[in-house]
């Protein structure tokens, strides 16, 4: 496929995040290629974050583990694979019929789109860093919005608002599932928020 076919899909997914996430669905994309993609987007958003960690660095007790790029690397996939099967569970559990491969595939390409945000972060750092801090809200809010979509067609629930109770359910999932592998590496909690 063509440069031209993921960029128009990169569109696609901000205007019409459901007609995008059944058109990555219809790819049927193999697990193995899968993983090779969620390997590829973890390293790459590593790199991104260590470049990043260098201009401004992480204050706090955090700084140590995620300053070293092996251990953020960890981090990232530990995160997404919990993550992908958070979603895929909780979803599961209220009716929902998406697999693991059908929530993996849509989770990398969010962070696909995650990385040429992170791209264009990092060089308005370097240009305009206000304009940096407005994007990155932006961006955040904007990947909620996707991810709703994205889990609704997913599990095929044909209703946001259940989409987006197992987002918060799975949302939280990883997000204690991090800390307790944070706490285990003796890396104090409080105050780091």
């Amino acid at each position: 496929m063509s440069f031209a076919y993921w960029l128009d899909l990169a569109v696609l997914s901000i205007k019409d995040p459901a007609a995008a996430a059944r058109q990555l669905l219809d790819l049927q994309i193999p697990r193995n290629t899968l993983w090779m993609l969620l390997l590829l987007v973890t390293v790459c958003n590593t790199i991104l974050f260590t470049i990043s960690d260098l201009m401004a660095p992480v204050p706090g007790p955090l700084a140590d583990l995620i300053g070293t790029p092996f251990m953020m690397l960890g981090i990232v996939a530990g995160g997404l694979i919990l993550t992908i099967l958070s979603i895929r569970i909780c979803g599961r559990l209220v009716g929902g019929t998406g697999t693991f491969d059908k929530v993996m595939v849509l989770i990398v390409w969010l962070q696909v789109l995650r990385l040429i945000v992170q791209a264009a972060v990092l060089f308005l750092m370097m240009t305009i860093p206000y304009l940096s801090a407005l994007l990155v809200i932006v961006a955040a809010f904007v990947w909620l919005y996707l991810l709703v979509h994205f889990v609704n067609e997913a599990h095929q629930f044909g209703s946001l608002g259940r989409s987006a109770v197992v987002l918060i359910v799975s949302l939280v999932i990883p997000a204690v599932g991090i800390a307790v592998f944070l706490t285990l590496f003796g890396v104090p909690l409080t105050g780091t928020i």
